[in-house]
């Protein structure tokens, strides 16, 4: 009777209720395996981390030959940084399917490796295995990757990372939804006619378009340029929420063309003041969500190059922090990171020099079409002298000195990005400078830097 009750409410979308009921059964027979799935569910939609947690403990001791259940809880483990627990249930998970070459990825990301073990030589002879399909083989080649730049073998590590680094490119970007490289004049193109729409009439006629809000800090760079760092910087401030990315900008940006039949960034001038003034409303009200208990609020929103100036007339008093970063150093991270179609050049030296000139030369453009309002935040000074850097960041913030900031790795928050393990440290400067172990490898990306761009066919 009680679990028909609970799922009548349920299906009607009454989730507090059926929630009751289901703890009803639980405390009648914890081994109740049906409820203890269903408040999985429950608390997936409820937002109840902690609670989620102990029903995946409670269903992996109720089905210890339940896949799912180790991998959905090792990677919970894994985004609130409890790593030796992750561990267990991804190397369990394996167990139960070893096919699911996913999690080698999840460990060595996790894992810092200082020995060759037995679990390093299963997964050299899988790569090698004629029965691996393209996916997996890309996988376990990344993983192999981390691993062997952990025991100091570079080129054994740049073997691997580039093995998968080929398979990606010939999977994505090739693709309709890839970036391939004689693409690159297009690009040079289109930045062309950015700088030329977004000039001084365009801001002028702008003015006050936008909402007098003061509360949103935007996060932003390149991916694997800190960005996630400064967020946690900043969330470890009591006046501040990081709401991680909360992907509501970009597609708020992309809304004022979609709504108005207008294309970017040729329409851009066109666009009705009132739609600019909606769409700032509703993304506001959707980073602030609920909360009440915080003054400033913190977007990671990655890839704003060519938008800051829809967002610069949006929210004029909002604070922008630009995350940069050594371009040999930020171009080999990018490089040892598989990030599938999201960022498809990334998987060729050469187009990820030249993609890192046409980001610098957009960056440039706002800097010089509205000085001052972006704040530069050079990764590497913030290691070298992270307390000074901290403190001018939470000035131009508007934020009183915490320092609480310096200690970001001890906050309790969810990561989801790639840099998840590097966030869980104190600063330490092993990534800078990274570059110079894969010098004779990098001949690609430091012409790329310097040589002129590529010519249309």
């Amino acid at each position: 009777m009680l679990h028909q009750i609970a799922s009548t409410y349920m299906s009607s979308g009454s989730l507090e209720q059926a929630e009751t009921f289901y703890q009803r059964i639980l405390a009648e027979n914890p081994d109740d395996i049906v409820a203890t799935k269903a408040l999985i569910t429950l608390h997936e939609r409820l937002g109840r981390p902690e609670s989620l947690l102990k029903n995946f403990e409670r269903l992996t001791e109720l089905e210890p030959g339940n896949f799912d259940a180790h991998n959905q809880l090792g990677r919970l483990l894994q985004q609130r940084g409890r790593f030796d627990d992750a561990r267990r249930y991804f190397r369990q998970a394996l167990k139960l399917n070893p096919e699911r070459t996913d999690l080698y990825v999840e460990l060595a990301t996790i894992t810092k490796y200082s020995e060759y073990s037995d679990e390093i030589a299963l997964m050299e002879k899988r790569f090698e295995s004629v029965d691996l399909n393209r996916d997996r083989q890309r996988e376990i080649a990344f993983a192999l990757g981390k691993i062997f730049d952990d025991l100091r073998e570079y080129d054994k590590a740049f073997k691997y990372y580039s093995a998968g680094n080929q398979i990606a490119d010939e999977d994505y970007s090739s693709s309709a939804k890839g970036m391939p490289a004689d693409s690159i004049p297009a690009m040079v193109e289109f930045n062309q006619k950015i700088k030329k729409v977004f000039g001084i009439d365009f801001f002028r006629r702008f003015d006050a378009a936008g909402i007098d809000d003061s509360s949103i800090i935007i996060v932003t760079g390149q991916a694997r340029s800190g960005t996630t760092l400064v967020e946690s910087i900043l969330d470890s401030h009591s006046l501040v929420h990081g709401t991680g990315e909360a992907e509501v900008l970009s597609p708020t940006l992309n809304s004022l063309f979609t709504d108005s039949a207008l294309t970017f960034p040729d329409g851009s001038g066109d666009l009705p003041v009132e739609s600019i003034r909606k769409s700032a409303l509703s993304y506001v009200r959707a980073v602030k969500g609920k909360l009440q208990d915080f003054s400033h609020f913190v977007d990671k929103s990655l890839g704003m190059d060519a938008k800051f100036g829809l967002f610069f007339i949006m929210l004029p008093n909002a604070k922008i922090i630009h995350c940069d970063r050594d371009p040999l150093d930020q171009g080999l991270s990018y490089y040892f990171r598989d990030f599938g179609v999201q960022h498809p050049f990334c998987y060729d030296l050469q187009t990820i020099g030249w993609r890192h000139r046409l980001y610098q030369d957009l960056i440039t453009h706002w800097d010089e079409a509205m000085p001052g309002r972006i704040y530069h935040l050079q990764y590497e000074n913030v290691i070298s002298d992270t307390e000074n850097e901290v403190r001018k960041l939470l000035e131009f913030c508007g934020l009183g000195y915490e320092s609480a900031c310096l200690r970001f790795y001890e906050t309790k928050r969810v990561v989801r990005t790639a840099s998840l393990a590097q966030v869980r440290q104190p600063i330490n400067d092993s990534s800078v400078g990274r570059w110079k172990n894969y010098q004779e490898h990098l001949e690609p990306l430091m012409q790329a830097l310097e040589a002129p761009f590529p010519e249309s066919q």
